[in-house]
């Protein structure tokens, strides 16, 4: 069973989303039979074959000058830099090049990574 809530919105199936959380459960339904004490739905909330759907990192953070972004994969991705109020500050590929902060207020943003089908959202500090 997978729950999915998106912010400020209600999610549709397959969707993409920056800002919400998805969570998956295993849901056991077995037949029930009362002399047997066969009457038990277990939800354990583990999959077992869980795995990082996009696997980035972002470092160093706090940054004072660049940020870099490291994919475990060679995946074509975009990112976008946003302030907390959502303003895009900005954006562009990600490469094996530094993202230049430098500009930036000091403070946090949101850095968004996204491939198209799955997206990696993680907070940056600005100082």
């Amino acid at each position: 069973m997978r729950v999915s809530m998106k912010w400020n919105a209600a999610p549709s199936a397959c969707e993409t989303f920056s800002y919400g959380e998805v969570e998956d459960y295993t849901v056991n339904i077995g037949s029930s039979s009362k002399g047997l004490g066969y009457n038990n739905i277990t939800i354990d909330g583990k999959l077992g074959n869980e795995a990082s759907i996009f696997d980035a990192s972002v470092s160093p953070n706090p940054s004072v000058d660049f940020v870099k972004i490291k994919l475990a994969d060679d995946r074509n991705a975009t990112f976008k830099v946003t302030t907390l109020t959502g303003q895009q500050v900005l954006t562009g590929k990600v490469t094996h090049n530094n993202l230049d902060v430098s500009n930036l207020h000091n403070g946090i943003y949101i850095l968004e990574v996204n491939d198209g089908q799955k997206s990696f959202t993680k907070k940056i500090i600005k100082k």
